[in-house]
């Protein structure tokens, strides 16, 4: 049963909230907020949060250039441009150092690293495209590189002081992606096989090891936390796309609202997986995994929201010493950030590949293109 109490509202700019209670399955809503492009900028995407609220994204400008974002306490603003105009931001530590990508006056895409105002280019050097997807607690950063624009993608890691390294390939793969980073160095991402299809894929140890499939010919891993515990999505033999979890060995299908697709976008350390889901009539709403449930974020925000549904949640952050952690995505109103407390004990990770499994065998299905490959 849902149960809400308003403590405090405060109406300002699009639609704000300061506090707000309303728990469900042991989730409380405490904020909630529309954030606001950067001034002149027609629209934004979110795709990364940290533990303090801090957002990252891209706004474009209005002559439609693309532009690395932060929201900080809810105010936007660009970040630095290294060279030229586009740049993107993907992803944020707790330590609020930024990573993505800048485009330069020549047409090249460098991985870009944001801190205290100032952009580095991480280059590596004699690659004239590269991104950072990804940053852990120590500054380590992963992403892509390639030598032009025809080569194919080969997955990176920066060491904490910007030295790049190559991490291979799986066996029999072309070409690879890597998407996050624990603070343990293990790093998930994708490679593609000879036909271009994408394999999930776990590097630990200097080691590349596709994932476990739902029996289709494509995945993508998204994140994963300290535990080791890595989402992303899988097709199924018939081409349904699910959320999914891997975690030692195991490969969970996590469900839907009963509808045909979902993903997992990401993970915090608590096991808590967020994403999107479908229901049956299609729409997509914004979904949370925290192991016994699948809770409609829509529906647990709704005095907050009113009418507008949250579409998906892009990202998750850890859990402080409250209990309390931010998501960030996209509702029809714009991008937002959400703050939620765990008001009672958080089932221990491998619940979550229980209750996957129960959803499984009740036939609950998802499909989605990937958003976050490249």
């Amino acid at each position: 049963m849902l149960k809400k109490k308003i403590h405090l509202l405060v109406i300002s700019g699009l639609f704000s909230l300061l506090m707000v209670t309303e728990s469900f399955a042991g989730i409380v809503v405490t904020q909630f907020e529309i954030l606001s492009p950067p001034t002149n900028s027609l629209f934004s995407d979110v795709f990364g949060v940290n533990s303090t609220g801090q957002v990252v994204g891209r706004s474009y400008a209005s002559d439609f250039s693309e532009r690395a974002t932060l929201w900080n306490n809810g105010v936007a603003t660009y970040l630095a441009t290294p060279g030229g105009t586009g740049t993107r931001a993907n992803w944020i530590n707790n330590s609020g150092k930024v990573v993505g990508s800048s485009t330069f006056a020549n047409g090249e895409q460098r991985a870009t690293l944001w801190h205290n105002g100032n952009a580095t280019d991480l280059g590596p050097a004699g690659e004239s495209s590269s991104e950072a997807k990804g940053i852990n607690g120590s500054g380590q950063v992963v992403g892509y590189g390639s030598a032009d624009i025809n080569a194919r993608a080969r997955a990176i890691l920066w060491s904490a002081d910007g030295v790049p390294s190559d991490l291979g390939n799986p066996l029999g793969a072309v070409a690879s992606q890597a998407n996050a980073i624990n603070d343990a160095g293990q790093v998930v991402g994708i490679a593609f096989d000879r036909d271009f299809q994408q394999r999930a894929t776990l590097w630990s140890n200097g080691v590349a090891t596709e994932l476990t499939s739902l029996g289709g010919p494509a995945s993508v891993a998204n994140g994963i936390n300290n535990s080791g515990q890595i989402v992303g999505w899988a097709y199924q033999t018939n081409f349904d796309q699910r959320a999914t979890l891997w975690h030692n060995g195991t490969v969970t299908n996590l469900g839907t609202f009963g509808g045909n697709n979902s993903e997992a976008t990401g993970i915090n350390n608590l096991g808590q997986v967020v994403g999107w889901a479908q229901a049956s009539t299609g729409d997509q709403y914004a979904a949370m995994w925290d192991g016994t449930s699948i809770i409609n974020l829509s529906d647990l925000a709704s005095s907050v929201t009113g009418s507008t549904r949250l579409s998906y949640v892009a990202a998750i952050s850890d859990v402080d010493s409250q209990g309390r952690f931010w998501v960030a995505g996209v509702s029809g109103r714009g991008v937002f950030r959400m703050q939620l407390e765990n008001t009672s004990t958080v089932p221990e990770p491998g619940t979550i590949a229980l209750f996957g499994l129960s959803l499984a065998g009740i036939g609950f299905i998802a499909r989605r293109k990937n958003r976050r490959t490249a």
